[in-house]
């Protein structure tokens, strides 16, 4: 069965309300996931906000996790100790 004119537009309002409705709380989300930190800072490159830490005096090394991983898993692992040592 086909929507008619006004089914259309009244599942279109809905659809835009529920993408507005998620965006805002994955907004809420990533706040909070910001200010539970546990260790290191934030930084503003160019706008882009960037979550770093820092340890030892050596040359800079720059660790990347991948997706679905944190900074905190190099910390747990030892990997994080183990690079800042000098």
């Amino acid at each position: 069965m086909a929507l008619d004119r006004d089914g259309a537009k009244l599942a279109a309002g809905l659809s835009v309300a529920a993408l507005a409705a998620l965006a805002g709380y994955n907004a809420i989300r990533a706040k909070r996931a910001i200010a539970s930190l546990t260790c290191g800072r934030m930084m503003a490159i160019d706008g882009l906000r960037l979550h770093f830490i820092e340890a030892g005096t050596g040359m800079p090394l720059l660790l990347l996790h991948g997706n679905g991983s944190m900074a905190e898993d190099f910390k747990s692992s030892g990997v994080f100790d183990e690079a800042a040592k000098t």
